[in-house]
C-alpha cells in the first residue's frame, strides 16, 4: 500500500502521541528524518511547543515498552520437550493414565525422555509439563 504524502499544514494537530505516530508513519520513509526535523527545528514556534513534547513523551513511552518486552522476552522460557509433553497429556486425557503412571510409559515411548540420572521422571514433573502444555496458548 503506498504512503500518502501527509504536509504540517494539511495534517490535523495530534493532541496525543498515539496520533503523533500514526502522523509520523504517514511520511514516506525517506522523509521520517525531515519530517521530526522540521517539527523540532525552531524551539520557538508554536508548532516546536506543541509537537516537542508529544515526541518526547512518545520516545519515552516506546522506550518503556521496548525494555518491558526485553525483560518479558528474557523470562519466557522457549518450548522444550514439545513432543513429550504431548505425549503425557495424550497419555492423561485419551489413556486415563495417573500422573503416577505416566513416567514409565514414557520410557516404553521414548527412552530419552528420563530425568538427568535415566530414572523415570517424577510425577509432579509429569504434572507440571501436562499443565504447561494445556497452559499454552496454541493447544487451546
Amino acid at each position: 500500500m503506498a504512503r500518502k504524502r501527509i504536509s504540517k499544514a494539511d495534517a490535523a494537530r495530534p493532541s496525543t502521541a498515539d496520533e503523533l505516530l500514526t502522523l509520523y508513519y504517514n511520511v514516506p520513509p525517506g522523509e521520517q528524518a525531515r519530517f521530526c526535523m522540521a517539527l523540532l527545528s525552531d524551539p520557538h514556534s508554536e508548532i516546536h511547543a506543541h509537537y516537542a513534547g508529544l515526541f518526547h513523551a512518545w520516545r519515552a513511552e516506546t522506550r518503556a515498552h521496548a525494555e518491558a518486552a526485553e525483560k518479558l522476552r528474557s523470562r519466557t522460557v522457549a518450548p522444550r520437550n514439545s513432543k513429550r509433553d504431548a505425549a503425557i497429556v495424550y497419555l492423561r486425557d485419551v489413556d486415563e493414565l495417573t500422573f503416577g503412571q505416566i513416567p514409565r510409559r514414557l520410557i516404553v515411548l521414548n527412552s530419552k525422555w528420563t530425568d538427568r540420572d535415566g530414572k523415570p521422571l517424577s510425577r509432579k514433573a509429569v504434572e507440571n509439563a501436562y499443565h504447561r502444555f494445556k497452559s499454552r496458548p496454541t493447544h487451546k
